[in-house]
């Protein structure tokens, strides 16, 4: 299932799941990949980004926008460029959509779907993403 998000519209990560049909296990949960920062679901990725904020599992990127349309990322920090999603998430197949916060509690807002525009071959990868139209 795919869903048509709002741009600039806050979600909170439950109704993202919600609305892309993740489903849940007999107790009414998810867990796993899906309380991390990104995860491929059906044929879509979900980027779900902290900016200028630690993230809950004490992580410290620096991630940020670089203006209206650009925000540059830090993948997990195991992320290697041999990685097979993180090849995926530079040569997509598919559609990223991208959510981020500014405050560690808040909802997730709607950044639009992106690309990868460049990249930083480090530990952790990071990577620069613009908005697009469509991919």
């Amino acid at each position: 299932m795919t869903a048509n998000f709002q741009l600039n519209k806050k979600y909170k990560r439950s109704d993202v799941l919600d609305l892309i049909g993740v489903p849940k296990d007999e107790n009414g949960h998810r867990g796993g990949v899906y309380t991390t920062g990104y995860f491929k679901f059906e044929n879509a990725y979900y980027l779900f980004v902290n900016i200028g904020i630690e993230g809950r599992t004490g992580h410290d990127y620096d991630n940020k926008f670089l203006s209206d349309d650009e925000i540059y990322w830090f993948a997990k920090s195991n992320a290697k460029m041999g990685q097979s999603q993180i090849q995926e998430l530079l040569n997509p197949k598919t559609s990223i959509n991208l959510f981020y916060r500014e405050a560690n509690r808040d909802d997730f807002t709607y950044f639009g779907k992106v690309k990868a525009i460049s990249y930083q071959d480090m530990k952790p990868v990071q990577i620069t993403w613009r908005i697009v139209d469509d991919i």
